[in-house]
């Protein structure tokens, strides 16, 4: 008996172990896989489905804002129906974005109302969340991007841990990838203007 109680608690000892080493591991192979796009489409696309699979999110989704009305617009999902791609503005403080967008923090949001934006299908039918986790990226003062996950069941310890761990560098990045974006954009215009530039001496001259 003394020897079944000691392998026992030997084998709950090496579980504990096995936990903590793989909830030490995502955040570094998370951190890992956002390092490595500079690119916006690719880096959203690794990143939300990183998201969702560690935190077990059956939707995942980003909306950038459009700094010339203050809409915030789908720019990437996974398991997001066409309703849930919608845009919505920054200046009405409401529904699950708005506590975020308030407040310039990460929400977690657990009794649901059944007018929420994200409906997702499977096929089984049609679901709504459970709960939804809204992540706004800030700069400066203002929000510039949001993240949000919804799943239909309980959002784990471990789900929320990570989101911990990580939320402070996705903000980094996402900040990092959108200010590339926006130089890249600038250039390709500066470069076509410098063409047509080019092209208008040439006909002068």
């Amino acid at each position: 008996n003394e020897f079944g109680i000691l392998s026992e608690s030997f084998n709950k000892l090496a579980d504990d172990i096995q936990k903590n080493m793989e909830l030490n591991e995502r955040p570094a192979n998370f951190i890992k896989i956002m390092v490595g796009e500079e690119d916006a489409q690719k880096f959203f696309k690794k990143t939300l489905n990183t998201l969702s699979r560690y935190t077990d999110s059956q939707v995942a989704a980003v909306y950038l804002r459009n700094d010339n009305n203050n809409q915030f617009e789908h720019f990437a999902s996974i398991g997001l129906d066409e309703q849930g791609r919608a845009a919505f503005s920054g200046d009405n403080l409401e529904g699950e974005f708005g506590a975020a967008l308030a407040s310039g923090r990460y929400t977690h949001i657990k009794d649901i109302p059944e007018d929420s934006r994200f409906v997702f299908y499977t096929v089984s039918g049609k679901f709504m969340p459970r709960e939804i986790i809204t992540i706004p990226i800030v700069l400066g003062s203002e929000v510039i991007a949001v993240v949000s996950l919804a799943a239909i069941g309980k959002y784990s310890p471990k789900a929320i841990d990570f989101i911990e761990k990580t939320v402070s560098t996705l903000s980094t990045r996402i900040e990092g990838i959108l200010a590339y974006r926006t130089i890249k954009e600038f250039s390709e215009k500066l470069e076509h203007q410098n063409r047509e530039l080019d092209a208008q001496k040439n006909e002068m001259e």
